[in-house]
Parts: C-alpha cells; structure tokens; sequence
C-alpha cells in the first residue's frame, strides 16, 4: 500500500491506494470463469436416460417350421420295413403337414383276437399288426389335429391290399385309436398300429402310403409310397 496526494497543492492526510497484483488478478477472473462454466453445466445436464423397451403383447405365435430345405420322399419310392420317408399328410379338413415315417414292423396276431374283434369264421383268416412312427416335421397354415395313419397306410400280400380293421377287443395290443391331438405342433410324435387281416395261409409282406390329391401319390394317376 502507497499513499498519494490528491492534487497539487493539497494539504489534507493522503489519500490510501491498492495495488493490485497482476498474477493474483488473473487467478481470480479464472475462477469466476470455472465456476461460471461448472454452474451451466449443472443446469444443462442431468441423469443419463435409458430408452424404454417395450415389452412383449399377445400370444407367440406357433412355430410352424420353415419346410424349405425339407426334402420329401418322391412318389413311387420302394423302401425296407424300418427305413423312413419324409410324406406330406392331410387330417381330412384344411390341416396340412410333412412327416417322417417309418414302418418299423408287421407283427401276426391271434385268432382269438380276430374273434374279439367282431370278424366271422375268424379261424379261416390271419391277423397282422403293422407298427410304424410317426413324427410331424412342418405343419400348414390350418390346425393340423386328429390325425390317424387308418387315412392313408394299408396292408399288402404281393400287389393285394388287406382287409382293415376299423375295431379291436379290449384286450387287444393294438391302439388303433392313436392319433395327433387338437392343433399338433412339429416335433410331435406318433406311434401308430394298424390292424389288417388276410386268408389263412397267407402273410402280409408290406405296407402302402397313398394320398389323394395333386401330390403325387394316389393310385389314379400317382404313384404310392410301399415298404416290403
């Protein structure tokens, strides 16, 4: 601190005077500047917000399977009792599927349960089960449900198709009323069991697929799908 005259001539007390630091000015212009700045930062800036993902409405929708690199057994094929084959089925109403079948046996049955099921002179006729597996690998736009093989599968002795059962006794080993439920979904599966019967004497030796329509595989103007 320096003292200072007021002006020429001046007979009063001096006249106290700063002198500011030039290093100390700067400083202090620097933090009112800082915090100038810190304070607009506050008001401009919040929390970080997160965008909502909405969550999930209504039921999923059925995995029906893509069946493009699905390849179907042609028309006409001639296969071995356990070998499989890829086959389009339709339930009778608008259900449509592909699916792999396999006929894995024909088994004989007895007299007595020709007997039980209703068939006259039983004894003058052979009963055989044919076993086969079922599993749906595609389905249609359309509920695929209440399926049966009783629709497309029958017996064969040599180039004759064999007499079908549409009824077994209680007791029998067969569960002719296997079939897919309401609205099956792929990856569901089938074991069927079709009863045929023939003369005595002689043996059923195959099994024929056959589906009316424009697939193919009819015996008007297709060609069926046999298992020997």
């Amino acid at each position: 601190m320096r003292f200072i005259a007021a002006g020429k001539g001046h007979t009063g007390p001096l006249m106290p005077t700063l002198q500011v630091c030039p290093l100390a000015a700067r400083l202090a212009a620097s933090l009112v500047l800082l915090t100038s700045l810190t304070a607009c930062q506050d008001e401009s800036t919040g929390p970080t917000s997160q965008p909502t993902v909405p969550a999930p409405t209504g039921s999923p929708t059925p995995d029906r399977r893509d069946t493009t690199t699905i390849e179907v057994t042609e028309p006409g094929a001639r296969l071995e009792i356990g070998e499989e084959a890829v086959l389009p089925l339709f339930d009778g109403r608008r259900g449509t599927a592909l699916a792999r079948v396999a006929v894995t046996g024909i088994e004989p049955g007895t007299t007595a349960e020709l007997l039980a099921a209703g068939v006259r002179n039983a004894s003058a006729h052979a009963l055989f089960y044919i076993r086969l597996d079922i599993e749906l690998l595609s389905t249609g736009d359309e509920p695929f449900s209440s399926y049966s093989p009783l629709s497309n599968f029958v017996g064969l002795v040599g180039p004759f198709q064999a007499n079908s059962l549409l009824a077994v006794g209680e007791s029998s080993p067969c569960d002719i009323d296997a079939e897919f439920g309401i609205d099956a979904q792929h990856g569901d599966t089938l074991s069927g069991c079709i009863p045929v019967y023939v003369n005595s004497g002689t043996e059923v030796d195959g099994v024929r697929f056959t589906l009316e329509g424009d697939a193919g595989y009819d015996l008007q103007d297709g060609e069926p799908v046999l298992w020997r």
